[in-house]
């Protein structure tokens, strides 16, 4: 599965149990999907509506656990504390969006390159392509911050010229609907939106505190680039950031964002007192989640 998946992307990596925190995020998610279900339900939803609810929350868990893993590639934990808020924010009642994690997590990849390779020109096109209609839709930070990620993979060491076209794509389409969608950027209104500042502000410092990694490529065994892991971890924070700053409505909308960066956070000290880095992600060649 592994390397006929490799043939088709450079970015994506299949989830196979045979590994401990691929099982386990498995496991989460069959019970996500049960559990959201359920809770519809008793909640007096339809089976149909029901269902949808807990595909949602499936994909919430999912999406929230592998975006985890590119912000800290050296800490396995962090993925399953993001997984752990995300699960708290959907028993509070908050719903995030899916889709625009999907659209970072793509950007983000493209700028570490945890997987290995260059990413491939129908890589950046997909991401692009989802990342402007996110966009055109009104959701204008994904392409603010995914236009940042194609650009950070044009000016980066290895250079990828090919990025920086899309990254010009996403910057028109940006302004293009900022003629119907005015950007509006606020103070936090909200407990909740200061709460957000406070995981944003924790975040960044591990951003800048970022180092080597302890982790090699999935295919390749090739050291991560610090450069490229902090850009593709600045990703997550503008786009967290300026969605959080549109009002309340879309930090909800972005809270699956704000679980990954709070994950990484609280993971970040572990690493900083551990003698080394037990949890790192070493590459097998086989290009699989682990």
């Amino acid at each position: 599965m592994a390397s006929t998946l490799s043939r088709i992307t450079s970015i994506g990596r299949p989830v196979e149990a045979k590994y401990p925190t691929n099982l386990a995020i498995l496991i989460v998610m069959g019970l996500s999907l049960a559990a959201a279900t359920v809770q519809a339900l008793v909640g007096g939803a339809g089976f149909t509506s029901a269902l949808y609810a807990g595909g949602h929350a499936t994909l919430l868990v999912f999406m929230v656990w592998a975006y985890g893993r590119e912000c800290a590639p050296d800490d396995n934990p962090a993925a399953f504390v993001a997984v752990a808020a995300a699960i708290g924010a959907w028993a509070w009642g908050l719903r995030p969006d899916v889709l625009p994690l999907a659209a970072l997590m793509g950007g983000s990849r493209i700028v570490n390159r945890t997987v290995g390779p260059t990413p491939k020109f129908s890589d950046l096109a997909l991401v692009t392509v989802l990342a402007g209609w996110l966009t055109w839709r009104g959701n204008w930070p994904v392409g603010i911050a995914v236009g940042m990620a194609m650009l950070l993979d044009f000016r980066l060491k290895p250079r990828h010229l090919i990025a920086m076209p899309f990254a010009a794509v996403l910057a028109f389409v940006t302004v293009a609907t900022w003629r119907t969608v005015p950007p509006v950027f606020g103070a936090p209104t909200t407990t909740l939106g200061w709460v957000a500042i406070g995981i944003a502000a924790a975040y960044a410092v591990v951003i800048l505190t970022q180092g080597p990694c302890a982790s090699r490529t999935d295919i390749g065994e090739e050291p991560l680039s610090p450069a490229r892991i902090q850009g593709g971890m600045a990703v997550a924070l503008l786009a967290g950031v300026t969605m959080a700053g549109r009002g309340h409505e879309h930090l909800v909308a972005a809270a699956g964002v704000f679980c990954v960066m709070a994950g990484t956070a609280i993971g970040r000290p572990r690493l900083w007192t551990s003698a080394g880095s037990s949890g790192a992600r070493s590459g097998t060649g086989t290009g699989t989640e682990k």
